[in-house]
């Protein structure tokens, strides 16, 4: 029986040993979003015999990081059994997925999840937004400073975290006025979990000013591979025309600058909406990392 549990910030220092090891470049190998979404994805995990088990519903699993790979994908399949649930391995890395194969030889049927793409991107590109492909931000960026010309940027700390709750707020409201998605809530409810715990969790964030006012800001946290670093919410008016494109490019150089290791920043996946996937393609991402989702073939 695998001993299946929300995450706790006391776990932290192991796990992200676990996945340093395992050197994975999706977002759902990070402490902060196994913390962060537990109460919209009921996300529990589990640290046994140096794998570490995630379970987002029932029968529905991450492929266990660390230890004994076989041995870890039949406990899962063994405790899916027992329930009589379903199974389903999900978010799999094209080099998971073909370790997945090799260790199972024609077990699972193996897919594609386009909507689960991660969009990870040049830190030093982002920083710069340097290239005929970027010209277009770099526009929104111009006409921003021009029209602004008073904007800052600053680090996201315990003195003006407040003024992103304020911020995030009106956000909020305007979005659920517009009648946006469900999973808006879900997103609210994590990114408050997060701030509430941000120097716990290791969080790094920045925000963005026009006239005084925070009219953006972001918040991520370095993968614990090292090379990259995740993005995980990112708000911005867009009554503030080029806030977006400006929270991105300033956050990048304050990443960029504070962790000089870091090769890539992830931008996370577009959940198969439309306007986001054009959002996050319009920026040209260095790699689109595929996710593969497994079942048995004798299911």
């Amino acid at each position: 029986m695998i001993d299946f549990h929300y995450a706790r910030l006391e776990e932290k220092e192991e796990i992200d040993s676990i996945l340093k090891e395992a050197s994975q470049m999706g977002c759902e190998y990070s402490f902060t979003n196994l913390y962060a979404w537990v109460e919209n994805y009921d996300t529990e995990i589990a640290v046994e015999d140096g794998s570490l088990f995630v379970e987002y519903a029932d029968g529905v699993y991450l492929l266990p990081a660390g230890g004994d790979l076989r041995a870890a994908v039949l406990k899962l399949r063994q405790l899916a059994d027992e329930h009589g649930y379903s199974f389903i391995i999900v978010c799999m890395s094209r080099e998971n997925a073909d370790l997945l194969e090799q260790t199972f030889p024609d077990e699972y049927d193996i897919k594609a999840d386009r909507d689960g793409f991660d969009y990870i991107y040049d830190i030093e590109k982002m920083s710069t937004l340097a290239g005929r492909k970027l010209s277009k931000k770099r526009n929104h960026i111009h006409h921003f400073e021009e029209r602004y010309p008073d904007w800052t940027f600053e680090p996201l700390n315990a003195e003006n975290m407040a003024e992103c709750y304020e911020m995030d707020d009106k956000w909020y409201q305007h979005e659920l006025d517009l009648g946006s998605t469900p999973s808006l809530k879900g997103d609210n409810t994590a990114l408050r979990r997060c701030m509430a715990k941000y120097d716990e969790l290791g969080l790094d964030g920045g925000l963005l000013r026009v006239e005084g006012q925070v009219v953006a800001f972001t918040i991520g946290s370095l993968l614990p591979q090292g090379e990259v670093f995740c993005t995980h919410f990112e708000k911005a008016f867009a009554s503030v025309d080029g806030a977006y494109p400006m929270i991105n490019r300033e956050f990048c150089k304050y990443i960029h600058e504070k962790y000089p290791a870091v090769k890539y920043v992830n931008r996370e996946d577009d959940l198969g909406l439309e306007g986001l996937r054009q959002a996050k393609s319009s920026y040209y991402p260095e790699i689109l990392l595929e996710k593969f989702s497994a079942v048995p073939k004798n299911r």
